[in-house]
């Protein structure tokens, strides 16, 4: 018979003590060395340009134009975000805002540095967020899969309307074309 008095029992204890905070540890580090990895090797990167190159470039550029790219680049990712919210809003999960933006320019930088379009990244936002709200990570990357999916197909409607509004007049079909008698 169960006691319904009784205290319900809380996580299960490790076996071996010390061994979460050791991964957690490792994590760390591991995230740690990522970091010092890709600075050291923005650094090379920019050291091959040049900083006085890079700063001569910088003073050069217009300050207006500057600012309308900065902002135009960080509006870019906050609509991105927003419409990935509104996909998990409809699915009934809503992740923090600032945690959730996280994860998407976290998601953004990996899909940059990696050539698999757009794989690794969506994977990455899909991890943060299951973490975040508690819920499967295949529930949270069907959302993920639709976002990018309904991303891609917006950047060909657009890319195919673009190129019809800006193609010339087509010429005539060869059956059409006066012969040269």
């Amino acid at each position: 018979m169960v006691d319904p008095e009784a205290e319900t029992p809380g996580p299960p204890t490790p076996l071996i003590r010390g061994r979460a905070s050791t991964s957690r540890w490792l994590v760390r580090t591991a995230q740690l060395a990522a970091v010092v990895l890709i600075l050291v090797l923005a650094w090379r990167l920019l050291d091959q340009i040049g900083w006085r190159e890079i700063w001569l470039r910088v003073r050069a550029a217009r300050g207006s134009w500057m600012v309308a790219a900065v902002t135009a680049l960080v509006a870019r990712f906050v609509l991105l975000y927003h419409r990935w919210s509104l996909a998990l809003a409809a699915t009934g999960f809503r992740p923090a805002w600032f945690r959730g933006l996280a994860s998407q320019l976290a998601a953004i930088l990996v899909n940059h540095l990696t050539p698999t379009a757009r794989l690794f990244g969506g994977v990455l936002r899909a991890r943060c967020v299951s973490l975040q709200l508690a819920r499967p990570f295949a529930q949270i990357y069907a959302t993920v899969l639709v976002d990018q999916i309904s991303h891609q197909a917006v950047l060909a409607v657009v890319t195919l309307s673009l190129i019809h509004i800006s193609e010339p007049t087509r010429p005539a079909p060869l059956s059409r074309m006066p012969s040269s008698a």
